[in-house]
């Protein structure tokens, strides 16, 4: 018996806007349909910026948001490990990868 290989295909995503306070960023990003399978508190994301390690990340922004229903979804992320951190110092509308 042999373990199957899982492949993890990521989507290009945009960050829209960004605010900054201590070590903590709150990224509003434009992950476009995937938004729509976020239905009830305490859903996550994975993301990555280039080759970086994917990170998961809390979505932030309640399941009834006006956000999500743009394809938008808030993240509040701790400066803290590479993804984190490649994640905080992107400028809007840089791009980085969410899974589809």
């Amino acid at each position: 018996m042999h373990d199957a290989t899982r492949v993890r295909i990521f989507n290009q995503s945009r960050l829209t806007l960004i605010m900054t306070k201590s070590q903590i960023s709150s990224l509003l990003i434009d992950v476009g349909d995937i938004s729509n399978g976020y239905v009830k508190a305490g859903q996550f994301v994975q993301a990555k910026v280039g080759d970086s390690k994917p990170g998961f990340f809390a979505i932030a922004s309640a399941p009834t948001s006006d956000n999500n229903k743009q394809g938008t979804l808030q993240l509040l992320v701790k400066e803290s490990g590479e993804t984190a951190e490649l994640l905080c110092k992107l400028s809007p509308g840089e791009s980085h990868y969410c899974p589809m």
